[in-house]
Formats: structure tokens, sequence, C-alpha cells
């Protein structure tokens, strides 16, 4: 039990549970990797744009369940808001990408459109490919 005003201090690099409260929750290995640069919270920037959300999600229901202490609460927000700006950056680094690509100047014409695919071209058979046979 913490007394108020008292400060929880956590070994770095540990990999247990950490405690809130009297109960564990699991903190996800890239959480674990951070440093306070500045005082800020520095997330991992090589994490996809699927890994930061799903970090974020992490800690949004940690702060939900309302078992962390103060410090841990602030700490939480601190790594969300870095979470949030990270997926931000994916979201305008794919939005870029697809902006930069190349737009066509010339209307298509039925020669440009695609030939309909049958249902069994679909499915990765022809016509030709005997039933219960892979086609590669």
């Amino acid at each position: 039990m913490h007394r108020c005003g008292q400060r929880q201090h956590h070994s770095r690099g540990s990999s247990g549970p950490a405690r809130a409260g009297g109960q564990s929750f699991a903190i996800s290995r890239p959480a674990r990797r951070q440093r306070r640069r500045g005082g800020r919270v520095s997330v991992d920037a090589s994490l996809t744009y699927e890994q930061a959300l799903a970090q974020l999600d992490t800690t949004l229901r940690a702060l939900e369940e309302g078992k962390l202490s103060l410090e841990d609460a602030i700490a939480a927000v601190a790594r969300g808001r870095e979470y949030l700006e990270l997926c931000e950056r994916k979201l305008e680094e794919a939005r870029q990408r697809i902006e930069s690509l190349p737009v066509r100047e010339e209307p298509l014409t039925e020669e440009d459109a695609p030939h309909p695919a049958t249902v069994a071209e679909l499915r990765g058979r022809t016509p030709d490919t005997p039933q219960g046979e892979i086609p590669f």
C-alpha cells in the first residue's frame, strides 16, 4: 500500500506486470521501450500504424479501468498522446504517398478495362483445373 504523496519506484527493464491499485496489468513490449526526452515520453517510431493504434487502445483501456495511481495515469495520458500523434503521422504519410501516385491524363477506353473474371478464376481455378487440385 502506498501512502498519499509517496511514489512507487519500478526498476527499469522489469518485464513483469506492473501493479496499480493492487491490480496487475501487462505492459506490452513496445510500451516498455519508451524513454523520457525533455519531459516527453518517446514511443518507438518504427511501430506500424496498426501497432501504434493497438498500443493507444491498450493505454486507453488502462485509463478507463480507473485503477491507475495518479502518477501512472499521468504517464498513461502522455503515452496515449504520443501514440495518437504517431498514428496521425502514419496516416499523413499514407495520404501523401497516395497523392503522389501518378494520375492518368487520358480517359480510360473499353480496351483499358479488365476482362470480367469468372467465379472459377476468382477462386483460383480455371475450367482446365481439375476439381480438388491447387492451381500453383
